[in-house]
């Protein structure tokens, strides 16, 4: 039900209700924090018991503190289940489609951007910017006010790591200059698929992976593969389908 009433106030219909998830991120605090853990909520899972079974996994001592806190716990709504064809998705859910757009540019800048070259990292990054400013034309985005603009107004942190921000300006300003006008041509739909086909070649963003004790290193979860198992021998997929 939470699920259905998010996906409406995004604008989504009732046939996209099944391309989402809740996820439960523990978040804790402090230097010496461990990376977040994260589980997938089942959808008749209330939130309490999901909390209460969750804490006991991450932190048994937490746990033994009764009601159990959401202080470090997080909950996101993600897009989990993608169709074959994400171009239809485009074209038929528009409202899934730019939520998951928008959550696979979150996690490139998260936990991807930082580690890429930064030819890549211009790339994509000029890419959102064009998409951003989908109305605008190349040779207005490209002039000097409107460039200004895009970095004091809006950031170029939004856009690129730090590592192309530490550039010096003025050469960052013609690296940027000539990136969009490259890209001058292209429309929203354009510059979203070449987005995700530059972060295709980086990172396996449709590709769910999770460690299992199957006698096998990986196991893998995408519209590609179905249910897949990564041998640690032979390194080839064997796939179970339904």
């Amino acid at each position: 039900k939470v699920i259905r009433v998010l996906v409406s106030w995004l604008g989504g219909s009732e046939t996209e209700v099944g391309h989402f998830a809740l996820r439960l991120v523990h978040c804790p605090h402090g230097p010496a924090a461990p990376p977040a853990d994260s589980f997938w909520l089942h959808r008749s899972l209330k939130f309490g018991a999901a909390l209460a079974r969750y804490q006991q996994a991450v932190s048994p001592a937490a746990a033994a503190s009764v009601p159990a806190s959401w202080e470090a716990w997080r909950l996101e709504l993600r897009v989990r289940y993608l169709p074959p064809d994400l171009k239809e998705m485009y074209q038929t859910q528009r409202a899934t489609f730019s939520y998951f757009y928008d959550q696979i540019r979150g996690d490139y800048m998260e936990q991807v951007a930082w580690k890429v070259d930064r030819r890549t990292a211009i790339q994509l990054g000029c890419l959102e910017i064009r998409r951003f400013f989908k109305d605008m034309s190349s040779s207005a985005l490209e002039k000097k006010a409107n460039l200004d603009f895009l970095e004091t107004e809006i950031g170029l942190e939004k856009f690129f790591p730090l590592s192309v921000m530490e550039e010096r300006r003025k050469s960052l300003r013609k690296e940027l200059s000539a990136e969009l006008r490259r890209l001058g041509g292209l429309s929203e739909r354009e510059c979203c698929f070449a987005f995700l086909d530059g972060l295709a070649r980086i990172a396996r963003y449709a590709l769910e992976i999770f460690k299992c004790s199957l006698g096998v290193r990986l196991s893998l979860l995408s519209p590609t593969f179905a249910i897949s198992q990564l041998s640690s021998l032979t390194r080839s997929f064997v796939t179970r389908e339904g």
